[in-house]
């Protein structure tokens, strides 16, 4: 049965620390009340990490907190066997990856980002979700646009974008979050979770744990005022 994640809870919003690239980092993220990590396998990202690191990272991490590899027009191949040699629980496609291509990166539970341009891109968003039919896609992540950019930015984007939308999956909010605007994204957004990663870092992939807890602690203050 392929495994369940980021189920939306009421009370309380995920979070995913994207970017890992030092197993001493995971360490002590290990402790911390957060619910997943990414690990980012696009070479092109300045948060590039190899497989063999990337394995000892996740050699670290206690069952509860899985490890999600981040992909960018990969074929489904070569994503899952990567995720099998590295032990991930899920893959998020980070490109152009058609809906169709969902169902071929079985057992292994999908996450779809898209970068939010304007209104259109909610309905792209539902089109694709429509076209998957397949359960392996579990969550949508919206991130920031940039123009040749497949995401991780630290781009923040107008959250006033998706007025009264009410997705048809559970979604992510990422973009440019931070410590000091969590609460606020959480309050206006109410995604089921936030994802970041140079919101969390203090250089690219080496994590920030003054920042995580801040960060946490923001997310602890919205989700007692819902």
């Amino acid at each position: 049965m392929t495994q369940r994640l980021f189920q939306p809870n009421p009370g309380r919003t995920s979070v995913k620390i994207c970017g890992i690239t030092r197993p001493s980092d995971a360490k002590w993220l290990a402790n911390l009340p957060i619910h997943a990590v990414g690990l980012n396998f696009h070479p092109a990202s300045s948060r590039f990490v190899d497989e063999l690191t990337a394995k000892a990272i996740v050699d670290l991490l206690p069952q509860h907190i899985p490890a999600i590899g981040v992909f960018v027009d990969r074929t489904p191949e070569d994503v899952c066997r990567i995720a099998k040699d590295v032990g991930l629980a899920a893959v998020q496609l980070h490109g152009d990856e058609p809906a169709r291509s969902v169902a071929s990166h079985e057992p292994f539970p999908v996450f779809k980002a898209f970068r939010v341009k304007n209104a259109s891109t909610l309905h792209e968003i539902e089109r694709f979700i429509s076209d998957a039919t397949s359960p392996l896609l579990q969550a949508v992540l919206l991130d920031a646009f940039r123009p040749g950019s497949a995401g991780g930015t630290g781009d923040t984007w107008d959250w006033s974008t998706l007025g009264d939308w009410k997705p048809s999956l559970t979604w992510l909010l990422a973009g440019g979050i931070t410590p000091e605007n969590a609460e606020e994204a959480i309050r206006r957004c109410r995604p089921a979770g936030i994802d970041l990663a140079s919101g969390a870092e203090s250089s690219p992939g080496v994590k920030d744990r003054t920042k995580v807890e801040r960060l946490l602690e923001a997310v602890a203050r919205a989700d007692q005022s819902k």
